[in-house]
């Protein structure tokens, strides 16, 4: 998860970087590290600066590419990484919950008996990589249409 997540950071940042073109002062050196951090911190930041700085056809959590399948993995990567193996307080709090229980299901994830930790088996780890490989082909694919500027 770690290596698609910093995939889609590096190309959003290859093509945010031209318009604050180098040398840049050290005031619009800091200003542009800011926006950059807040641009790569979250997957929903990700895609409003690709849609609001790059182009609008890039949609990287599209509903209909392979997004839908690595959207629970995402899940499951911060309970076990934020939660130690639990849903986190936020994600228990959040909507959607459910639905990511049944997706992590279909990738065969198993849950916990009160279904609040992620119980990773080799069969979710297979079907894990088949996803995130996927995505990260159609994303390749969409974004080598819009090459940096």
């Amino acid at each position: 998860m770690t290596i698609v997540e910093s995939f889609v950071a590096g190309q959003l940042v290859m093509r945010l970087a031209p318009q604050a073109p180098s040398p840049r002062a050290a005031l619009v050196e800091k200003l542009y590290a800011e926006f950059e951090d807040k641009g790569t911190g979250s997957w929903l930041a990700m895609e409003e600066y690709f849609t609001k700085y790059v182009t609008k056809e890039v949609k990287i959590r599209n509903g209909a590419s392979p997004f839908a399948k690595v959207a629970p993995i995402i899940e499951a990567r911060n309970a076990l990484v934020h939660g130690l193996g639990r849903f986190t307080a936020r994600q228990v709090r959040g909507k959607g919950l459910q639905q990511t229980k049944q997706r992590l299901k279909a990738l065969k994830f198993r849950l916990t008996p009160d279904e609040l930790g992620v119980l990773v088996t080799p069969a979710a780890l297979e079907e894990s990589v088949m996803a995130l490989r996927a995505y990260l082909e159609w994303v390749d694919r969409e974004l080598s249409d819009h090459a940096p500027l």
